[in-house]
């Protein structure tokens, strides 16, 4: 695949992808960034991505540094990101027993959670008072390593009238089963 990236085409190709998902195909572009591809990209994805560029963020928010179009053509298909290291586990793994123990052995104690937990928060709070909302808060998206916390998917966030489009079932709120997400902003702060 190819696409331009700051007016220069970009090959893609199968051995760098580190990830695909229902909306889109991650690949490596180097050890510090990656190239977010939709499968299907929309005017709606433009317009978030190129809300989000510039945008003061938390740190810990893995958000768009650029715009990647088609290859012939304007039209947004993706951003460049800054790639969390491979050492940052999703906080789904912190369910599991072999993930918690002595820090020594690269486990999480109850305590380092509880400090994750709180940074997470924080994190999250800062977001809200910069009126970006985190529809999709899950532990997917969620990265922990040691003491700290990476947050991913950033253009899955609702900000400036765009809404967040998608949910995880198991993390969505029950008075949003069954609601359009796409018609609008549905998530507030609480």
């Amino acid at each position: 695949m190819i696409v331009q990236h700051e007016g220069k085409r970009l090959r893609l190709d199968g051995a760098a992808v580190l990830g695909s998902g229902g909306e889109a195909t991650v690949f490596a572009l180097d050890a510090s960034t990656v190239a977010k591809v939709y499968h299907q990209p929309t005017p709606a994805h433009a317009r978030k991505l190129t809300a989000l560029l510039g945008r003061k963020l938390p740190a810990a928010v893995a958000a768009p540094r650029a715009l990647l179009h088609a290859e012939k053509g304007k039209e947004v298909v993706g951003c460049v990101l800054p790639r969390v290291p491979d050492t940052f586990s999703p906080f789904a793994t912190l369910l599991k027993r072999s993930a918690r123990g002595p820090r020594e052995h690269g486990a999480a104690s109850i305590a380092d959670i509880v400090a994750l937990l709180c940074r997470l928060s924080a994190i999250v709070s800062d977001l809200h008072a910069s009126g970006v909302v985190v529809g999709d808060l899950s532990d997917q998206n969620e990265l922990w390593a040691g003491t700290d916390v990476a947050l991913i998917d950033a253009d899955s966030f609702q900000l400036d009238g765009e809404p967040c489009t998608v949910g995880t079932e198991a993390y969505l709120d029950p008075l949003l089963y069954d609601v359009d997400l796409a018609a609008g902003p549905r998530f507030s702060a609480a």
